[in-house]
């Protein structure tokens, strides 16, 4: 659900239009060959700008890695849910800038 709030597709659109699964898309546009743009563009609301750089789309690469994460084909390599929400919660409360080594303003 996090992969289609934030891309705008969902699954069936993206194997008709791409030929891979959400998961599948997400991963190799955006973690693979950065280009977040293609990711995050659908899902703004006409006129809205593309996020380039700053915080909100490093919140938004963030959230992109955790739904690629909880979307793993084998289901013991998806994280738990506790996991998730902490995660969530880091990014919500700015904790995440910590552990990336990147000042809080």
């Amino acid at each position: 659900m996090l992969l289609e709030m934030i891309s705008g597709k969902r699954p069936t659109d993206v194997i008709s239009e791409e030929g891979h699964s959400l998961h599948e898309w997400v991963r190799i546009c955006c973690l693979q060959q950065h280009e977040e743009d293609a990711v995050v563009e659908r899902s703004l609301l006409p006129g809205d700008p593309v996020p380039r750089h700053g915080e909100v789309m490093e919140v938004i690469v963030e959230l992109l890695e955790l739904g690629v994460a909880c979307t793993q084909l084998v289901p013991n390599m998806r994280p738990s849910m506790d996991d998730v929400a902490h995660e969530i919660g880091c990014l919500r409360d700015g904790t995440w800038r910590k552990y990336r080594g990147i000042p809080e303003y």
